[in-house]
This record gives C-alpha cells, structure tokens and sequence, in this order.
C-alpha cells in the first residue's frame, strides 16, 4: 500500500510507510520531499499562488505592466523583472520545440527579428546574434532560431532549412534586406521562388504585427532589457501564435517540458 502523503499546506510529500533495515525492527520512514520538485516552481522564492497570478498577468496584459505587478502581487521590482524572465525562458522553450518549416504553396509567413549585440558581455566570443521568429500567416505554424553570426552565407543557410520554395516572405528585417543584395540570395530567391515583401504591402499582416507588439511592448522597452530581447522576440511569438484562452494551456505544457529534460539531464537520462 502506498503511504505517501501530501500536506497541501507546505506542499510537501512525506513517506508513511513502515521499513525494516538488517532484520531490525520496522521504523516509520521519516523521508520528505518537496511536490514543487523538478517543477517550474521548485526555485520560486515566492509564494506559488503570487507566481501563478504573475504569469497569468504576464501572458494577458499589455505593457507598462511592471507597476501594477509591483502593486498587485505587492512583490519588489527586482522579483517581477527575475521571475518575469524564468516565465520568459519557458516561452522560449516552447518556440524552439515547436518550430517547423514554413511555407510552400504560395504562402506567406511574416519574419520578424531581434539583433543581439554581446560585444560588451566578456564571457562571449560570439559578438552579434540575430534571433529569428517565423509565423506561416494562416495555419500558425512557426519556426524560432538563433543565428550566431547573422552574414549572408549563413542567413541564406536558414531560409533553406526552414522556408520551402514558393513561399511570400513578409519582414521588415534590416539585416535580410542588406542580404538582398548578395549575388548568392538573389539567386536563391529566384531559383527557390522566394519572394519578400514588406508588411506595408499586406495589410492583415501589417495590423497584426502591430497589435502583438502592442502586447509585448517591445517597442517602448528600456535599454536596460536589451540582454532578455530573445526571451521578448519569444514573448511575442508565442502570443502572436496562441489566442488568449489557449496561453496559459500551452505555457504550462512547456514548462513541464522544459523542466522533466532538464531533470533527465541532470540524472544522465538521455532525451
């Protein structure tokens, strides 16, 4: 019989169970652990209701947010700005497993990119990124992908991995645009029937680019956020990709993803 049992008040479980070690008498087991184990929350030094009401928060209100999650969750600046980006790294997780090829069939995905610059971080020698998020317009279907160093060869090197050929492609993204006037992707763009276009040129998409922004409010970020402008590039994806009632469903199917591999990792089980 199993005698584990949970205290939902210190979300602990605690084995019941009688044992008896070298033909010594039985003993109540005395092992505890805690449920938040292995979780998203299992590192959360606040209380897990404030957490869950910040990530809901975070998922469905637009930006300035950070004054009324100070206020509502009566938490420090500091906490919000940490636990917005442990929500942020969940996001991204979910971008990055759930990207597949787009296009085809003269559709038209919208690419839209954050550039990194690490030249200041000394524990990279990489000192440009380029993150790349891709949404086939109609189905949803979407791609996320860093690029460490962003030069036409290897730009060229993603499209044909992840755009299938007769594709319209819709960016305004300054470094693919200076890429247009490479000899090798012009004759991509012809030999593979990829087209691109700005998002001037298609009002659907043009709107809905400008409202998922809106959202995320990366426009109006700080330079102090530069560093997380993946996490906000993933942020926007994932509500670009997701309606409001489907946000919260598929975070936490990413967070307890994202959270058994790294528990499989780190006890040497192979995913």
């Amino acid at each position: 019989k199993n005698r584990l049992k949970l205290n939902k008040e210190k979300l602990r479980y605690r084995c019941h169970n009688y044992i008896a070690r070298n033909k010594k008498k039985k003993k109540k087991c005395s092992v505890g652990i805690s449920a938040k184990n292995c979780t998203l929350f299992e590192k959360a030094r606040i209380d897990i209701m404030v957490y869950w009401r910040l990530i809901t928060l975070l998922l469905h209100v637009r930006p300035p947010r950070y004054k009324l999650l100070i206020e509502e969750l009566g938490i420090s600046n500091c906490s919000v700005s940490t636990w917005c980006m442990c929500s942020r790294d969940v996001i991204i997780h979910d971008c990055l497993k759930r990207s597949e090829k787009l296009g085809g069939d003269s559709k038209y995905i919208e690419v839209v990119d954050a550039n990194l610059d690490l030249s200041k971080t000394k524990q990279n020698s990489i000192t440009n990124q380029l993150v790349l998020s891709g949404i086939e317009i109609e189905s949803k279907k979407s791609f996320f992908i860093v690029i460490e160093n962003p030069e036409p060869a290897n730009l060229l090197a993603v499209f044909k991995e992840w755009i299938f050929p007769n594709t319209f492609v819709v960016t305004n993204c300054v470094k693919i645009e200076h890429c247009l006037k490479d000899k090798q992707f012009l004759e991509y763009t012809v030999e593979y029937c990829v087209n691109f276009v700005k998002p001037e040129m298609v009002t659907e998409c043009k709107q809905a680019i400008k409202r998922t922004w809106r959202e995320v409010g990366i426009s109006n970020m700080p330079k102090s956020c530069n560093s997380n402008l993946t996490g906000f590039l993933a942020e926007y994806q994932f509500k670009r990709k997701y309606t409001r009632l489907q946000r919260l469903h598929h975070f936490f199917i990413a967070a307890g993803d994202l959270f058994r591999r790294d528990n499989k990792q780190e006890s040497g089980v192979r995913v």
